[in-house]
C-alpha cells in the first residue's frame, strides 16, 4: 500500500495487535501497519481505516514479493499475527493525508467498509466454532473408544463363558468316561 506520511501514535508488538485496534478511537483516521516475521518470511501488512471503518487491506510478502489485498489479505493477517513475531505501528492522517491515501490504494479498497469493531469478533467467532467442533469430535471420538472397549469387553466374557462352557463340558466327559469305565468293571 502506498501511503503518505502520518504521526505515529501506537507502536507495539504484533501480540498486542487486538489491544491496539481497541484502543484507537471510533473516529480514527489513519493506516494499522504491521511488520510480522511468519514461517522464515517478512510480511508488511497495512490497515487503511476512516471513521471507525476499515476501508481496505493490503498484505505483502516481502520475501517473495508476493502481494494480495481486500478480505483474503484481513484474513491472512488475522490468522498469521497471533504466530508471528513483530511490529505494529499506527499512524494518524489529516483530512489530506486520508485523501491521497485512498486515491493512490483504489485496488485496495473494499466495495463495502467493515466497522473496525467487528474485525476481532468475527475471529472470535470463528475461534468459538472451532473449538466446540473440535469438542464435538473430541467427545465423538470418546463415545467411540467407549463403544469399541464394551464391545471389546462383551467379546473377552463371551469368549471366557464359552471356555469355562468347553471346560466344563470336557470335565463332564472325562467324569463320564471314569463312570463308563467302573460300570465296564
Amino acid at each position: 500500500m502506498d501511503l503518505p506520511r502520518g504521526k505515529r501514535i501506537i507502536s507495539e508488538k504484533i501480540a498486542n495487535l487486538e489491544a491496539v485496534y481497541k484502543k484507537l478511537p471510533e473516529d480514527f483516521r489513519g493506516v494499522i501497519r504491521i511488520f510480522m516475521k511468519f514461517e522464515g518470511r517478512l510480511h508488511r501488512g497495512d490497515i487503511l481505516i476512516d471513521d471507525g471503518n476499515i476501508l481496505g487491506v493490503s498484505l505483502d510478502d516481502l520475501d517473495r514479493s508476493i502481494s494480495s489485498y481486500g478480505e483474503g489479505a484481513l484474513e491472512e493477517i488475522k490468522n498469521k499475527a497471533s504466530k508471528s513475531i513483530g511490529d505494529v505501528d499506527v499512524y494518524k492522517f489529516g483530512e489530506i493525508e486520508m485523501s491521497l491515501a485512498i486515491d493512490s490504494n483504489e485496488r485496495i479498497l473494499f466495495r463495502h467498509v467493515i466497522p473496525l469493531d467487528r474485525l476481532w469478533v468475527e475471529k472470535v467467532v470463528v475461534e468459538e466454532k472451532k473449538r466446540r467442533e473440535e469438542e464435538e469430535r473430541r467427545k465423538r471420538e470418546e463415545e467411540e473408544k467407549k463403544r469399541r472397549e464394551e464391545e471389546e469387553r462383551r467379546k473377552r466374557e463371551e469368549e471366557e463363558k464359552k471356555t469355562r462352557e468347553e471346560d466344563s463340558i470336557e470335565k463332564w466327559r472325562e467324569e463320564l468316561g471314569k463312570l463308563d469305565e467302573e460300570w465296564a468293571r
